[in-house]
C-alpha cells in the first residue's frame, strides 16, 4: 500500500477564502436647505433697531420698502421677546399709532393670541393696515406705524429681536404681493450706557406666508366700493 509520495493520489492547492463582498453604502441624504426668499425682488417690512436701559420704554417704528410693487395694503405679525414686549395703552390695546401720512385709517392693532391679557400672557401683535375709503399705494420708504416697547426690569443687558411675519400684502385690486419681513432690535444696555436708535433691522425672515389672511378680500372690497363711488359721483 502506497503511504507517501504515491503518484497517482492528488493534494489540493491550498487557495484563500474568499472575502464577503463589501456592503454597498448608502446614500447619504443632502441636508436640507432653507428654501431661498424673494430677496431684492419682493417688498419688506422692517422695524428699527433702538436701545434702552431695563424698566424703560422704547419707541420702534416700522418702514415699507415696496421697490416697483404698489402696495395698498399689508397684514403683519410682530412676535415678543425675552423681557421686551410692546406695551398697552390704557384701552388695553397695543401702544401702537398708525403713521397720518400713509392715510390708512382702518388699520387696527391687537394683542395676540386671541383672548390674551395684556402684559401677561400675550406673545405678539397683529398689524391690519388698510385704509376703506381709498386703496393708494403706500409710497416706497414710508413709514408704516410706531409701537412702544417695553423692557423689563429685570433684563441683562444683550440684543434681543422682535421678529416681523408679513401674514398678506395686496395691491389696490387686492392681489397678493410676495413679501417678506425684517426683525426689530432693541439692545438692553448696561445702566449708564448711551442708547441708539433709528436703523432698521436686520436680516430678511423670509418663507410661505401662512393661510387665512383676509386682507385680500378687504381690500378687493374697498377698491368695488371706491370705483363705485366715484362712478356715482362722476354722474
Amino acid at each position: 500500500v502506497c503511504v507517501d509520495d504515491c503518484p497517482w493520489m492528488w493534494t489540493p492547492t491550498p487557495t484563500d477564502t474568499p472575502e464577503p463582498d463589501a456592503p454597498t453604502p448608502t446614500p447619504i441624504p443632502p441636508t436640507p436647505t432653507a428654501t431661498p426668499g424673494c430677496g431684492d425682488r419682493c417688498t419688506v417690512v422692517s422695524l428699527d433697531q433702538v436701545s434702552g436701559a431695563p424698566g424703560e420704554t422704547v419707541t420702534l417704528r416700522a418702514h415699507l420698502r415696496a421697490r416697483r410693487d404698489q402696495v395698498a395694503g399689508l397684514d403683519l405679525q410682530l412676535g415678543f421677546a425675552p423681557d421686551l414686549r410692546i406695551a398697552s395703552n390704557r384701552r388695553g390695546r397695543p401702544d401702537c399709532q398708525i403713521e397720518d401720512s400713509i392715510a390708512k385709517n382702518a388699520s387696527v392693532f391687537y394683542f395676540t393670541p386671541h383672548g390674551c391679557t395684556a402684559n401677561a400672557d400675550c406673545t405678539g401683535v397683529k398689524a391690519l393696515i388698510l385704509a376703506l375709503d381709498n386703496v393708494d399705494p403706500i409710497p416706497d420708504g414710508a413709514a408704516l406705524f410706531t409701537c412702544r416697547a417695553e423692557i423689563a426690569a429685570r433684563a441683562r443687558p444683550g440684543r434681543r429681536e422682535l421678529a416681523v411675519s408679513v401674514l398678506g400684502a395686496s395691491d389696490p385690486g387686492g392681489g397678493a404681493i410676495a413679501a417678506s419681513g425684517e426683525p426689530g432690535a432693541v439692545t438692553v444696555l448696561a445702566r449708564g450706557a448711551q442708547a441708539i436708535s433709528g436703523a432698521s433691522g436686520g436680516g430678511c425672515q423670509t418663507g410661505p406666508a401662512p393661510r387665512g389672511s383676509a386682507l385680500p378680500l378687504l381690500l378687493a372690497g374697498a377698491a368695488w366700493w371706491w370705483r363705485r363711488r366715484r362712478g356715482h359721483g362722476s354722474r
